[in-house]
């Protein structure tokens, strides 16, 4: 069941998953309060449709037209969310307020229109999110309260790398009031790519393990990169734009993870996290310019 409700009303228990398909957030609403399993900005409409469309009713019929095209064409956007109605009710949510004319109307109807399907090999999903949401293109914001493995499944040590990760996120909520929210490397090759130019220009490191996630946030004149791996490695470039210019790169190993070959010859500091075990980390300055 495909239900839709305005950003605005309270989230109830009976919403089921509750996936946001705006591209921007809703003015004036706190994440908290949204209480939502994804945010699906690449289902949205194009940020030029949207901004013809300006919610004028007589675009109506033309902006759903224009808006079932992009979807026609973006199944990746649209399709793990079909695939979460396979395990119970989802909610869309949106931020208009003309709740007969917005796109949560058109992607609801949309999907209305296609048969859920199954995931290969008869494999069964993460109770109560949609299926590697990662894989399917979807970011997703790190909740360091309620620690889960949502696109990290693949990993050997999923559960401590996502600790890992939400360790990461709490410190920049407590530290900078900013919120961690990851992109699937597929959907982040330019960030990975950064982080890998970087390793092997200045390192000749070559990571051997699969990107899962990457992010970047730019707190206080300071550009923060993250990559998580399918290893359990995590590797940070911290890169201060002007001014002191400190700069390094940082490795994080999740628990029960081995050294890998490539990083043998670094010294790995331990340390303890009530979300993450413990932690060994190593890192290294920054000389070149990126």
């Amino acid at each position: 069941m495909i239900r839709i409700k305005r950003a605005y009303e309270a989230p109830e228990p009976t919403d089921g998953t509750r996936v946001l398909v705006d591209r921007l957030w809703p003015r004036g609403v706190k994440k908290e309060a949204l209480d939502l399993d994804v945010w699906a900005k690449d289902v949205a409409p194009s940020a030029e449709l949207r901004q013809w469309f300006g919610h004028r009713g007589e675009r109506w019929q033309e902006f759903r037209r224009r808006y079932r095209a992009e979807l026609r064409a973006n199944p990746d956007g649209w399709s793990p969310i079909l695939e979460a109605t396979r395990r119970g009710p989802v909610t869309l949510v949106y931020g208009a307020r003309d709740a007969e004319h917005n796109d949560a109307v058109v992607l609801r109807d949309f999907l209305a229109e296609h048969p859920t399907r199954r995931p290969r090999g008869g494999r069964k999903a993460p109770s109560g999110r949609p299926r590697s949401e990662v894989d399917c293109g979807m970011a997703y914001e790190v909740n360091f309260e309620k620690v889960s493995t949502v696109g990290l499944e693949s990993s050997p040590v999923a559960a401590a790398l996502a600790g890992l990760r939400a360790n990461e996120a709490r410190y920049f909520k407590n530290k900078y009031d900013q919120v961690f929210v990851v992109e699937p490397a597929s959907k982040a090759r330019k960030l990975v790519d950064y982080v890998h130019r970087i390793l092997k220009q200045e390192r000749d490191i070559v990571i051997a393990s699969r990107p899962l996630e990457a992010t970047q946030l730019h707190v206080d004149n300071i550009r923060w990169t993250h990559v998580f791996y399918q290893s359990g490695l995590a590797i940070n470039v911290l890169y201060t734009l002007d001014g002191n210019k400190k700069r390094a790169v940082g490795f994080k190993l999740s628990e029960g993870m081995e050294i890998p070959a490539e990083l043998a010859s670094f010294k790995f500091a331990r340390q303890k996290s009530k979300l993450a075990g413990t932690i060994r980390g190593s890192y290294f300055v920054i000389k070149g310019e990126y």
